[in-house]
C-alpha cells in the first residue's frame, strides 16, 4: 500500500506571484496494482484576485472529482471553503465532513460570497462605462507622445485629456494602473467582460447543505474499511479542527496524518482557547507555516497600543475587520475598556458579522454575552451617517481589508475627513487599499474616483489568530514518531517562511529531538508526494 498525497493549493513563490496561501490537499489510498482505493479532500479554495485568476475557477485542479470519498472542512474562512458549492454543483456527490459551528459559520460566509458576486454583477454597467473613459485617456495620452500631430491637434487633444481627467479626479498614471490591473487594452476587452465571480447560487448551496454530516471534537467515523477519522481543535476560529486521519490496508496496518491547517497562537492568547492532540503515534503531519520566522509579543501589548491609539483620537475611528471572529474580538476588547474610550459610540456594520455573533451566542452564550451590550449599535451598509452618529463613534466595518462593495460608498467619508482616523488590525496584503494609503499617501481610488487621503491611520501589529515561530516548534514537540521512523513533515503555505522554520530546526541545537523526529517536506504548487506503509 502506499499513500499519495498531492497539493492543490496556490501559494507566492519565489519569483512568481501565482496567488496567496489557498488550501487544498488531496489523499489517496493506493494498491499495488495502483489503483484507487479511497479518496478524501480536505479544504478547497477559489482564485479571487484579478480578472486572469478569476477566470480560473471553473478549473477543477482534482482529477477525478466524482470519485472522491469525502471532503473534510477545517473551518470556514473563504480561503478554505470557498469552491466546495462548485464542486457538488458539478461533480461531487458524497460526503462534506465538519463540525456543527463550521457548518453554520460556511453556510453564512458562502451566502455572502453569492450576495457579493451580484452585486458585482449590478455594477458592471458603470464598471464598463468607467474602463471606457479610462481607455480613451490611455489612447489620448499616447497620440499626445507622437510626433505627427500639428500644433493645433495636440491642443485639441490636450483640452480633451485635461477634461476626462478633471471630471474622473484621476491622473494618467493612475489609469494605466487602474487598466492594467484588470488586462485591457482595447475596447475589445471591456466588451469581453464577464461575471465570473459568480460560481454557484442559492440552489447549489441549498444542494451542498444536503451533503453536509456535522461531526463532533474526538468522535471517530469511519468512512470505508480503509479510512476513518477524527477532529481535534485548532482553536483558530470557534470549533476549527485539525483533521486526524487514519488509512489501513488489509493488514490492518496503519498509516497516521494529522493536518494542522490554520493553529492559534498556543500562547498569549486571550481568548483561552487550548489545541488538542491526538495521543497515538502519526507517521505523517502537514503543518501551515503562517507566521514562521515570526515572533508575536504578547497580545496584551498590542491591546493596549490598541486602546491607546483609540483614546488618543477624538474624531470618527474606522477599524476594518474580518466578520468571523475579528469583529468579535475586538468588541470584547472595546467593551472591557469602554470606560477609558470617552464613552466613544461604537458601531458594526456588518450583517454577516451580526449573523455569526448570534451563532456564536447560540453556542456558548455565557461567554459571548457581551456581543448584547447596548452600547454596541449595529449600522446597515446602507444606512446614512448622520452627522450624530459620526461624531466620536468608533465603526468596526467588516470589509476585508477596505475591500469590496460594502464600503465602497462609504470610504470617502473617512479618507477625505481630516479628522477621521483609520485603525488596521492584523496582517495587510499589499495589493489591498491599506497599500494604497499607508504606501501611496496621497490618493486612494474609491468607486473608480481618485480621492485625497486627509485622514490619519494607524497599523497595529500582532493581532494575529495564527501561531508565530515559537508556537510552531512547541507545537512539534507534542508528536511521536510511528514505528520508530521519523514522521514525515509537509510545510505549507508561506514560502520564504516554510524554508525560515525547516533552517531553525536543521541549525538550531537546542531543537535536536524535533531535528531526529522530523524528515521536513516542502512541496512546490501542484507537487505529489508517495509514501508506503
Amino acid at each position: 500500500m502506499k499513500l499519495k498525497v498531492s497539493y492543490v493549493w496556490w501559494i507566492e513563490e519565489k519569483d512568481k506571484f501565482y496567488s496567496i496561501t489557498w488550501s487544498a490537499t488531496l489523499f489517496e489510498l493506493i494498491n499495488k496494482t495502483e489503483k484507487n482505493i479511497t479518496r478524501v479532500l480536505i479544504d478547497y479554495w477559489a482564485f479571487q484576485w484579478n480578472k486572469r485568476e478569476k477566470s480560473r475557477n471553473k478549473e477543477i485542479l482534482v482529477n477525478d472529482v466524482e470519485n472522491i470519498d469525502a471532503i473534510i472542512v477545517t473551518h470556514a474562512h473563504l480561503d478554505h471553503i470557498w469552491r466546495i458549492p462548485y464542486l457538488v454543483k458539478n461533480w461531487f456527490k458524497w460526503n462534506i465532513y465538519m463540525t456543527e459551528i463550521t457548518k453554520k459559520l460556511a453556510c453564512l460566509n458562502w451566502k455572502d460570497t453569492i450576495s457579493i458576486s451580484k452585486s458585482d454583477k449590478n455594477k458592471s454597467a458603470h464598471f464598463k462605462k468607467k474602463m471606457r473613459c479610462y481607455n480613451t485617456i490611455k489612447n489620448i495620452s499616447e497620440k499626445l507622445k507622437k510626433n505627427n500631430l500639428k500644433k493645433y491637434e495636440k491642443w485639441k487633444l490636450r483640452k480633451k485629456l485635461e477634461a476626462l481627467l478633471s471630471k474622473n479626479n484621476i491622473t494618467i498614471d493612475k489609469v494605466i494602473c487602474e487598466l492594467d490591473k484588470y488586462e485591457i487594452n482595447n475596447v475589445k476587452d471591456i466588451d469581453n467582460i464577464k461575471n465570473i465571480n459568480l460560481l454557484f447560487d442559492e440552489n447549489d448551496l441549498e444542494e451542498t447543505l444536503k451533503h453536509i454530516v456535522t461531526v463532533n471534537l474526538e468522535e471517530e467515523i469511519k468512512i470505508n474499511n480503509f479510512l476513518s477519522f477524527k477532529f481535534f481543535d485548532a482553536a483558530h476560529i470557534e470549533w476549527s479542527i485539525m483533521p486526524y486521519l487514519i488509512f489501513s490496508d488489509w493488514y490492518w496496518k496503519k498509516y497516521n496524518c494529522l493536518i494542522a491547517q490554520d493553529l492559534w497562537r498556543l500562547y498569549s492568547n486571550p481568548l483561552d482557547w487550548n489545541i488538542t492532540f491526538p495521543k497515538e503515534k502519526i507517521d505523517y503531519l502537514q503543518l501551515e507555516t503562517t507566521y514562521a520566522g515570526r515572533e508575536h509579543p504578547e497580545m496584551k501589548f498590542s491591546i493596549n497600543k490598541f486602546i491607546k491609539s483609540i483614546q488618543e483620537h477624538n474624531w470618527p475611528i474606522l477599524i476594518p475587520a474580518f466578520s468571523i471572529q475579528r469583529t468579535q474580538f475586538i468588541l470584547k476588547i472595546l467593551l472591557e475598556n469602554y470606560q477609558k474610550l470617552w464613552n466613544k459610540k461604537i458601531y458594526t456594520t456588518s450583517e454577516l458579522s451580526q449573523q455569526v455573533s448570534k451563532v456564536f451566542l447560540d453556542y456558548n452564550f455565557e461567554k459571548y454575552k457581551y456581543l448584547l451590550d447596548k452600547r454596541v449599535k449595529f449600522l446597515l451598509p446602507w444606512e446614512r451617517l448622520w452627522k450624530n452618529k459620526f461624531d466620536k463613534s468608533i465603526i468596526i466595518w467588516s470589509s476585508w481589508m477596505l475591500q469590496w462593495w460594502s464600503i465602497e460608498n462609504r470610504l470617502w467619508l473617512f479618507v477625505t475627513n481630516p479628522n477621521a482616523k483609520i485603525i488596521f488590525t492584523g496582517y495587510q496584503w499589499d495589493w489591498t487599499r491599506w497599500s494604497e494609503i499607508v504606501n501611496w499617501k496621497e490618493y486612494i481610488v474609491v468607486n473608480w474616483e481618485a480621492m485625497k487621503i486627509k485622514c490619519s491611520y494607524e497599523y497595529i501589529k500582532w493581532f494575529s489568530s495564527h501561531a508565530d515561530n515559537n508556537d510552531l516548534i512547541n507545537f512539534l514537540h507534542n508528536f511521536r514518531p510511528n514505528n520508530f521512523s521519523k514522521i514525515k513533515l509537509s510545510l505549507t503555505h508561506w514560502w520564504d517562511n516554510r524554508y525560515l522554520l525547516e533552517n531553525e530546526i536543521l541549525k538550531n541545537k537546542k531543537l535536536r529531538k524535533i531535528k531526529k523526529k522530523y524528515e521536513i517536506l516542502i512541496p512546490k504548487i501542484m507537487d505529489v508526494f508517495e509514501f508506503k506503509f
